[in-house]
């Protein structure tokens, strides 16, 4: 517990740091940063392991040791770029706490849409089928990873924009590169689903291939969504940024409620489709009326 609480401000710090290389477009010290981290963490574990120290603790300062050179690594790029470097402001912060609650909440529910089905398998079915839905969204994760670096990037970049107008042309167009890609990623996995199951986790984990095939389009759509969902939050976090994971989160908890007991993970995957294809449907919707179209 004393080593959680020391992640507190270093983990806090360096999520800053990073969102900070981010938005001045600085993304070889990012990438450079954060590779530096898992390697530096990855030696750690190694060191540990061969040393026979393998403790809870000694794990854990395995990944907080690394986070705190990370951080003091990040500020010290930030200073040659931030002259004066910044200090607390009271009135920076009231303005933008408008903003930064409906972003905490757009990520609350996002959250929920994102992981409320695996809680619900856990109890309603048990450890057994939790495992095997937890490979399922977890290769699922490996997919959804490319959208999440390409928006990553694209937000701070739409923000920088002078216009609305560049915004969401430059944005319509990640969204139709990033699905085609998606597509073709997320179809190359359904059709090795049991061979790449088989190869990362062993044959006895094929029960979540079922599972990982229903995620699939869900996938898709949520990579799309994903994309909108950063135009949107450039443009200043509209409410659809906050209703439409709401209204998928507690679609999705109802249709796990009813599915799950019935088909077990392949339904809490079909639940999850219904809920990621439902937010891209609110977000297209939306599109329409304060677009041309997207």
């Amino acid at each position: 517990m004393t080593l959680s609480v020391a992640w507190i401000p270093f983990g806090l710090g360096y999520l800053l740091f990073q969102n900070l290389l981010i938005g001045m477009q600085d993304i070889r010290s990012y990438n450079l940063i954060e590779l530096g981290q898992r390697v530096l963490s990855l030696l750690m574990v190694g060191a540990v392991i061969l040393l026979h120290a393998v403790t809870v603790e000694a794990i854990y300062l395995t990944g907080l040791i690394p986070l705190v050179v990370s951080f003091i690594w990040a500020l010290r790029r930030l200073k040659t770029r931030l002259l004066p470097f910044p200090s607390p402001s009271v009135s920076l912060f009231r303005e933008n706490l408008h903003y930064g609650m409906k972003a905490y909440v757009a990520a609350l529910f996002s959250f929920l849409v994102l992981r409320i089905d695996l809680l619900m398998i856990q109890y309603m079915r048990g450890a057994e089928e939790t495992g095997f839905y937890s490979i399922a969204a977890a290769v699922a994760d490996l997919v959804y990873l490319l959208p999440v670096i390409v928006g990553t990037i694209l937000f701070p970049r739409l923000s920088a924009m002078s216009s609305d107008q560049e915004r969401w042309d430059f944005a319509r167009i990640v969204a139709r590169w990033v699905a085609l890609m998606v597509l073709f990623i997320a179809g190359v996995v359904a059709l090795v689903a049991e061979p790449l199951v088989a190869l990362l986790y062993g044959r006895s984990f094929l029960p979540a291939v079922p599972a990982l095939i229903w995620l699939m389009p869900g996938i898709v759509m949520l990579s799309i969504n994903t994309i909108y969902m950063n135009y949107f939050a450039s443009t200043g976090m509209p409410p659809i940024t906050v209703y439409s994971p709401g209204v998928a989160a507690v679609l999705n908890v109802l249709l796990n409620i009813k599915l799950i007991p019935s088909l077990g993970i392949v339904g809490a995957s079909i639940a999850s489709t219904v809920a990621y294809g439902m937010m891209l449907a609110i977000s297209l919707v939306y599109l329409t009326k304060v677009r041309a179209g997207p």
